[in-house]
């Protein structure tokens, strides 16, 4: 770059014109640094705003809950403005967090950490101790995890939410959701190998105050407004849909 600009720098008629020009270049340098000095390469990020007619609900494949599907069916058949893949599932293909459906639950899982959102649209990320999620008040829910972040600081307990202690030494792509302070949902993935503390660090520095994680490696999935950002190679049991009501009031 720097002989490119030497060869160059006789266009410059004007003091300000070449001012002007070093900016750019010093920005763009900036943002080059900036985004790997914070790990934020190969990190695919959603935003939603949440207060512009966005929703937020999971999906179960052919709504059962014991089946799969790809990614691009359940996007096909469920068209939503964009899309992560969900929690994890087991050999039997069935989620391993809870999964609210319209107020009623759909699936019992064991995990500690959930979206879940209200009636009215609302947003909150939950923790639970011993018991068993209250969903009352609530219309719809996903539980996975483990939790990365809560109150905007980095904040991992494995065992407390139903993951094994050694989960924190493997490295490998992740998918994870987070919410900022000014309410932007972050549907996140990682086609990079990171570890579960990795993760976390990369939603602090995205803005999260709170964050989980959901499944990951070739689960990995991200779709926004007709846009495949990532295609899993694993079937789907369950995903995390937003949908825009302004187009689709349903």
């Amino acid at each position: 770059m720097n002989r490119k600009h030497s060869k160059r720098r006789h266009a410059y008629r004007t003091p300000f014109t070449f001012l002007l020009f070093l900016g750019m270049c010093t920005a763009a340098l900036c943002i080059c640094r900036t985004q790997h000095a914070c790990g934020l390469h190969n990190i695919h990020v959603v935003r939603i705003p949440l207060n512009s007619g966005m929703r937020v609900r999971p999906v179960i494949a052919r709504q059962n809950a014991l089946k799969c599907e790809t990614f691009p069916e359940m996007i096909a058949r469920t068209r939503p403005y964009a899309a992560i893949n969900g929690t994890f599932y087991n050999e039997s293909m069935r989620p391993l967090g809870d999964v609210l459906i319209r107020g009623r639950l759909a699936n019992r899982g064991h995990y500690h950490s959930a979206l879940a959102v209200r009636a009215d649209g609302r947003v909150e990320f939950l923790h639970r101790g011993r018991n068993n999620f209250d969903w009352s008040g609530y219309k719809w829910g996903l539980a996975s995890g483990p939790r990365l972040v809560h109150n905007g600081s980095i904040a991992l307990n494995p065992n407390a939410d139903g993951f094994k202690l050694k989960s924190l030494d493997i490295k490998g792509w992740r998918s994870g959701i987070g919410l900022t302070s000014g309410g932007v949902l972050l549907l996140v993935t990682a086609k990079r190998p990171l570890t579960l503390e990795e993760f976390a660090g990369v939603m602090v520095k995205l803005g999260a105050k709170e964050a989980i994680n959901l499944d990951g490696g070739s689960a990995c999935a991200l779709y926004k407004n007709g846009r495949y950002i990532a295609v899993p190679s694993a079937p789907m049991t369950n995903i995390l849909a937003v949908y825009d009501t302004r187009q689709n009031p349903s």
